[in-house]
């Protein structure tokens, strides 16, 4: 069995007396509707102005209700209003959800299936590959009898032609041919 080392505590009556005065720290909070703790840690962030305690230890219940709605210390809030806060709570996570999936609907419909988009990139791709292959020849016919300088300018239109080849791609087309033949 252990035993208690120390000074006992002094038995005292928890009751504020008719000065208004508390025995001590719990009693004090019990008055000013907080807790022991709330108190302690008030003391701690406002040390500087902060009601000290009569020489027998008693603390002044007024001076420390003054001191404590000064610094807008409240303590813990009652359960009903966490429970609205709560509710609150839930309903803007509710909100947000509601909303989240909306745009995620939006976004989806925008996007194009793999199948479309592999069926267009290929129409791109052969068009591109024809306009390519058909380069070599169109440009040497056009090149023959003209002097270097006239020459890099016919290679430029014929290079656009690429580069225009490649700019009309139209990744909707596909599903609206599909449409078409299945309709």
């Amino acid at each position: 069995m252990k035993r208690k080392r120390g000074r006992p505590r002094k038995k005292t009556k928890d009751v504020v007396d008719a000065q208004g005065f508390a025995p001590n720290l719990d009693c004090l909070a019990q008055e000013c509707g907080v807790t022991r703790q709330t108190i302690d840690n008030a003391r701690k962030r406002f040390a500087i102005d902060a009601p000290r305690p009569t020489s027998d230890r008693r603390y002044h219940v007024g001076d420390y209700r003054a001191w404590l709605s000064r610094h807008g210390v409240t303590g813990r809030r009652k359960d009903a209003e966490l429970v609205q806060e709560r509710d609150v709570k839930l309903a803007h996570a509710q909100l947000r959800l509601e909303r989240e999936r909306f745009e995620f609907e939006q976004i989806k419909e925008r996007m194009l299936p793999a199948g479309q988009f592999e069926a267009a990139l290929a129409k791109t791709i052969s068009a591109f590959l024809s306009a390519l292959n058909a380069f070599g020849p169109r440009v040497n016919e056009k090149l023959e009898g003209l002097d270097f300088d006239d020459r890099a300018g016919v290679i430029e239109k014929e290079v656009e032609l690429l580069k225009k080849t490649l700019a009309t791609c139209n990744y909707l087309c596909v599903e609206q041919e599909d449409e078409e033949l299945e309709g």
